[in-house]
């Protein structure tokens, strides 16, 4: 599932679209779709929902997991970012303005933000 802004190539209208709110629109966006694939599809079980994501896929899986637990039960991410103040800065920047300039976005896009972990 693409969220809003990412049609192929990812260029200009992307970067406009999650400009200092990298992970939180698109965790809407995600959310939203699959509310609606379980509203639409009666064969899914929406008890036994689990994402998978690596790198900024790994992060959204934890955005998900954490933010919307009563939609996805278990995720499975791999070399993820917890924080977005500690990845790498030439990257972050460029999408979400400096730390101190957009603390909120920094804050409201990270997963350690919601994040509890639980056992399953």
């Amino acid at each position: 599932m693409d969220p809003g802004g990412t049609p192929a190539p990812r260029g200009r209208e992307w970067r406009k679209a999650i400009h200092r709110k990298l992970g939180i629109v698109a965790a809407m966006d995600h959310e939203a779709g699959t509310r609606a694939l379980i509203e639409q599809r009666p064969y899914i079980d929406p008890a036994k929902i689990g994402i998978y994501g690596h790198s900024g896929g790994g992060q959204m899986s934890l955005n998900l997991t954490f933010r919307y637990p009563e939609i996805y039960y278990v995720a499975m991410p791999s070399s993820f970012v917890s924080n977005q103040r500690y990845y790498h800065p030439s990257y972050q920047e460029r999408l979400m303005d400096h730390p101190m300039v957009n603390p909120e976005g920094y804050r409201d896009g990270s997963p350690i933000t919601w994040g509890t972990m639980k056992s399953v």
